[in-house]
């Protein structure tokens, strides 16, 4: 085999945890288990393997899909539906998909949290699942369980639609680029700033639980109750909130997300974060609607981007459209590419990642690398909440016209 064993299958820089490699293996031989820093990565067991070489000739990342060219077809968009505007992030472009897709009879993909807060993408023409799939999730998803069952709709003429950040697109891709009925797979890459692992994410829900004596039934990164866009991490005793945190309220995991602390190793070599994009649609937040043109007639909060890549996105965005299940307007593409920083280069490292991994090797305790690693910033958090700035920061934003707050934002 060929490729860094340290990873099994290519650099462990570039794995991304796709897990087709173990998919594609003839012999079973394959199996995914945690490094030193909790990420887990594909390790072989040479007595089952007979070299064949699949592993190899199916991986992404030694393989890269070929991307589409940079689009200038970028629009604003929210779903008309105000109760999925309120309950997803952004504008709930992905969950309009998601509709449409059942108006059409056609299956989908999407991730959800499962009982034991794993991350989980699965292929379902469950209309059920929808409000499962709203919301992000800021950590490790497993697509294991999309491959074949993807495979086997277009075995039977069954139209897919695959909604996921770029190397999961990208490991779909390879998996199915070959079937005689590729084109009836559709895809959708959301704009990604990195996967934290699973590890961590359960550590942090576990030390949660313990403080609280509660019991958890459902989490959210981006509560709806405390509206979406202001990004406050949740959870849930049936209907009691036990806990609910914004980043700068000092959650550890937050913070160490937002930061680019505690990605896998891959997001940090991204070769996905460029204008030039794998999905037949890309959407994300717009954060920077309104910057190069004046906005009309528009919402002006809880907005998605969509960037159509080609003639299959352009039919999701008209299908869209035609069903009147969404509002859009195209925007100067410069408000895309100039604003969000996923669109030129992946996230970068925070200046003490190389500390927050040497502490996790030491103690393997997630809650005490990243607040150690970070406690300089988290006193700087609760001065700032102690002194209310962060009344005073709103009440300024409030009466600051938009481009002077990104022109201020950029220069700090």
């Amino acid at each position: 085999m060929m490729g860094n064993k340290m990873s099994g299958i290519c650099l462990k820089e570039d794995c991304t945890a796709c897990k087709l490699c173990q998919n594609i293996c003839p012999k079973g031989c394959i199996d995914f288990k945690e490094d030193e820093l909790g990420c887990i990565y594909p390790k072989i067991n040479y007595d089952l393997c007979i070299k064949c070489g699949l592993c190899e000739q199916v991986c992404p990342s030694l393989n890269p899909i070929k991307l589409n060219k940079k689009s200038n077809s970028v629009y604003a968009a929210y779903a008309v539906d105000k109760s999925i505007r309120e309950t997803s992030a952004s504008g709930g472009i992905a969950t309009t998909l998601y509709h449409l897709a059942n108006k059409k009879n056609w299956m989908v993909s999407g991730c959800y949290l499962n009982d034991d807060f794993e991350a989980v993408q699965i292929v379902t023409s469950n209309s059920d699942m929808y409000d499962r799939f709203k919301n992000s999730k800021y950590v490790y998803s497993d697509i294991s369980l999309c491959f074949d069952a993807i495979k086997l709709n277009l075995d039977n003429g069954v139209t897919t639609l695959f909604i996921g950040v770029p190397c999961q697109v990208a490991a779909i891709k390879r998996k199915i680029e070959k079937h005689r009925q590729y084109n009836l797979l559709y895809t959708v890459d959301i704009i990604c700033h990195g996967f934290a692992p699973t590890s961590y994410f359960k550590s942090h829900i576990k030390s949660i639980r313990e403080k609280s004596h509660k019991t958890i039934n459902s989490i959210f990164f981006r509560d709806p109750n405390y509206k979406t866009n202001n990004f406050v991490f949740s959870l849930y005793d049936k209907n009691e909130c036990i806990y609910h945190k914004k980043v700068k309220d000092n959650d550890v995991y937050q913070i160490g997300y937002h930061k680019a602390l505690i990605y896998r190793e891959n997001c940090y070599n991204c070769k996905y974060a460029q204008d030039r994009r794998i999905g037949d649609l890309t959407i994300s937040d717009f954060s920077g609607f309104g910057q190069k043109a004046p906005i009309e007639n528009f919402l002006s909060e809880n907005i998605s981007c969509i960037i159509v890549n080609n003639d299959k996105g352009h039919y999701l965005l008209n299908s869209l459209l035609n069903e009147n299940l969404i509002k859009a307007v195209k925007r100067p593409p410069s408000e895309a590419y100039d604003y969000e920083k996923q669109l030129k280069h992946p996230s970068i490292a925070h200046e003490l990642r190389n500390e927050f991994k040497e502490k996790y090797k030491q103690m393997k305790d997630f809650e005490f690398a990243c607040k150690s690693t970070l406690r300089k910033k988290m006193i700087a958090n609760s001065l700032i909440n102690f002194f209310c700035l962060v009344e005073i920061k709103s009440f300024v934003s409030g009466i600051l016209p938009t481009k002077l707050k990104n022109i201020i934002k950029n220069r700090l």
